[in-house]
């Protein structure tokens, strides 16, 4: 990465990592279960491109929650980017930028650094004191929206998301489901879920009132 924005990413530029996850006929019921499957296979889990290919198309594998939260990665344009190659990618360094956001909900697992770089950390710091990327709002809690958030804070601030060549990727590993994920689904016994969502628009909002709209650069896609 160079900050001076001259060769290579600029401050503002996120990295976009395509996500999978790895499906299972069966629930497993313990973590100790799950990881068995890894043991008796050690191609459960895709290691590079070509076996995640021949997994979704035996679908084995999927774009990460694509069957119950299609906003969440729809926006990554995952079957453009497991087919393209690398005369078809352009931009920086072979990464293909978002021009827009499908949905508010868009949540894609990202890398952007915490930190400015150490050649020139001291004046960077200086023009800009503390790290590149805003916090979590402390507001969001337990399970959901906090990623959301996170992501809408980043692009109402000016940061460009472009998403990695196909060089690699992330693949959820199945796991039981949280004591936490099953206070968010017990909506008849928790509150958790009615007070997130609530919360987001009310998050939005205030983006819109702190900041202003010329720092916008990856708008929210005309329908």
């Amino acid at each position: 990465l160079d900050d001076d924005g001259d060769n290579g990413l600029d401050p503002k530029d996120v990295i976009v990592v395509p996500a999978f996850e790895k499906k299972l006929n069966e629930d497993c019921e313990t973590l100790e279960a799950c990881q068995e499957y890894m043991e008796k296979d050690v191609k459960f889990i895709p290691r590079d491109i070509q076996e995640l290919k021949e997994q979704i198309i035996a679908g084995e594998c999927i774009v990460f929650q694509s069957d119950i939260n299609r906003d969440g990665h729809h926006t990554t344009n995952t079957k453009e980017w497991i087919e393209s190659s690398y005369d078809q990618l352009s931009s920086k360094r072979g990464l293909k930028s978002i021009e827009c956001f499908e949905s508010y909900r868009y949540e894609p697992f990202v890398v952007i650094p915490w930190c400015a770089l150490k050649s020139n950390a001291e004046q960077l710091l200086m023009r800009r004191p503390g790290p590149r990327s805003p916090y979590f709002d402390e507001r969001f809690y337990g399970y959901g929206k906090n990623k959301i958030q996170h992501i809408a804070h980043m692009r109402r601030i000016g940061f460009q998301f472009m998403v990695m060549p196909p060089t690699g990727f992330i693949t959820h590993f199945p796991h039981p489901v949280s004591s936490t994920k099953e206070t968010w689904n017990d909506t008849k016994h928790f509150d958790l879920h009615t007070k997130m969502d609530l919360l987001f628009p009310q998050f939005l909002k205030d983006l819109e009132k702190e900041y202003s709209p010329s720092l916008e650069q990856t708008p929210i896609c005309r329908k």
